[in-house]
């Protein structure tokens, strides 16, 4: 009697939800029955309902650790990765000069490729160098965006990373202004960096990496031989690059990846330094854009500059300041 009582009250409860949720749609229609706040008589969702809905998907999000500044990278370790390679991107925006990519990995992130688990934060030399406070409230620390260090700073976390190759390994790609011009398409031309970025560090540095441990275990061993399974590539962005390598690793794009995915944090400071020393060099060949101040950016100051002077070689003429110049 008791379970039976209980399966009545159950079968009342999803009635009265399926009564409930038909009043919602019924008031959503006027009285010539087509609904109301439609277009092209397509019918709209009634707003509670969506609410409760958006609600539950938000619910289902999974959640990083943000006591731990390598949460990401440890997710991919537990599903068996052992190199995570994070890139980023630099002047995409600007009107002047190449767009330019860095691809980062860390070598010693896994103590080794059969526990997967990951090393001692203090053998990072640029673990406590990109951090900053968490302001939400819930405590820990987080990445501090790249854009918010100063260029001391930037250059400091760079010469760690240069001077400790055993750690760190990276890659650097650009397409020039006249290449961007010749498509006429800087989404393409900021893929194509991605790609070339992504692949030259795995080609010339990872894969290397991985067959000499791996011949430590197993002589001769070969490059198709290598675990693919290990590497996952995470790309900065809405939009990540199909690679082509062999053997073959996901590469997945994510929004703000960069104060998220602490090797895409590395990698976003590696082509912005590599950026601003390049336009240390623009600014000796042409004094008059500034471009040791702006980067090769639409400042004020700079499209000044241009309808003074006029654009020099170093801008990107199919960019809208440039048009019919």
């Amino acid at each position: 009697m008791i379970t039976l009582s209980h399966s009545y009250s159950n079968i009342i409860s999803v009635i009265s939800i399926l009564l409930a949720n038909r009043l919602y749609l019924s008031t959503a229609f006027s009285a010539t029955g087509t609904a109301t706040g439609t277009r092209n008589n397509k019918i709209t969702i009634p707003r509670p309902l969506t609410k409760c809905w958006g609600k539950y998907n938000k619910s289902r999000k999974r959640k990083l650790d943000t006591d731990d500044i390598l949460a990401y990278e440890r997710s991919l370790i537990n599903r068996g990765f052992s190199y995570i390679i994070g890139s980023d991107e630099t002047g995409r925006g600007s009107i002047a000069g190449p767009v330019m990519t860095a691809s980062c990995c860390i070598l010693t992130l896994v103590n080794n490729d059969e526990d997967f688990t990951i090393a001692d934060l203090s053998d990072l030399p640029t673990i406590g160098l990109i951090t900053s406070n968490n302001k939400t409230g819930s405590g820990g620390n987080l990445i501090k965006d790249s854009k918010q260090l100063s260029p001391n700073e930037r250059e400091r976390i760079y010469e760690v990373i240069v001077n400790n190759p055993q750690i760190y390994a990276f890659s650097v790609a650009q397409r020039s202004n006249i290449e961007i011009d010749d498509t006429n398409n800087i989404l393409a031309s900021t893929m194509e960096c991605f790609k070339d970025s992504s692949e030259e560090l795995a080609q010339s540095k990872l894969f290397p990496y991985i067959l000499s441990r791996q011949e430590q275990r197993q002589q001769q061993m070969q490059l198709n031989e290598i675990d693919n399974n290990k590497i996952y590539s995470v790309v900065d962005g809405k939009k990540a690059p199909k690679l082509v390598t062999t053997p073959s690793f996901p590469c997945r794009p994510m929004v703000k990846a960069d104060v998220q995915v602490y090797t895409v944090a590395l990698a976003s400071i590696i082509a912005k330094v590599t950026l601003d020393h390049m336009s240390e060099e623009w600014h000796k060949n042409y004094p008059e854009y500034n471009f040791q101040e702006n980067k090769g950016y639409a400042t004020r100051s700079h499209i000044e500059a241009i309808h003074r002077y006029g654009p020099c070689p170093l801008h990107r003429m199919t960019f809208k300041s440039l048009q019919g110049r």
